[in-house]
């Protein structure tokens, strides 16, 4: 049997999608090796596989420019739902569940009157009570703004 590959995501491909989603944030149009390789530390061999590989699994949108002999030079042209969700720049349902339980523990422990906490500490005991699924369920129809069920 052969050995499992090292991990490339936590030493590679993370940091540049990382890199690639700060620059972009930052107002970059079109992002090339070597701003991403100052900023990560990888060489330009690494970062140009990163890049690659992260085109691939549909987390950048890039424009590689090849040769008979490989790859010459990537431009990052732009990052995918999937990437801005894998940096968290927009929220998974998970999280989004996670925040909303968050914000109604705080509402309960802030609240000025202990009636107003009672309200807030049932609301959130109705949504802890519910299962994990239904939670998400929600969180995703408000990231979204659809409707579970609906078709639009």
């Amino acid at each position: 049997m052969t050995d499992k590959l090292q991990d490339v995501w936590s030493t590679r491909d993370f940091p540049v999608l990382a890199a690639i989603a700060r620059q972009l944030e930052s107002g970059e149009d079109f992002l090339f090796e070597h701003p991403i390789s100052a900023e990560t530390g990888l060489t330009r061999e690494q970062v140009i596989r990163a890049v690659v590989a992260l085109n691939k699994a549909h987390f950048i949108e890039v424009q590689i420019n090849e040769a008979a002999g490989g790859v010459l030079s990537v431009a990052v042209t732009g990052i995918t739902e999937r990437g801005m969700r894998q940096v968290g720049l927009w929220p998974s349902a998970d999280e989004a569940a996670d925040r909303l339980i968050a914000a109604l523990n705080t509402l309960a422990e802030q609240a000025p009157t202990e009636d107003e906490r009672n309200r807030w500490q049932k609301v959130r005991d109705g949504v802890l009570g519910a299962s994990r699924d239904m939670v998400v369920g929600v969180a995703t129809a408000v990231i979204t703004g659809q409707l579970p069920g609906q078709n639009s």
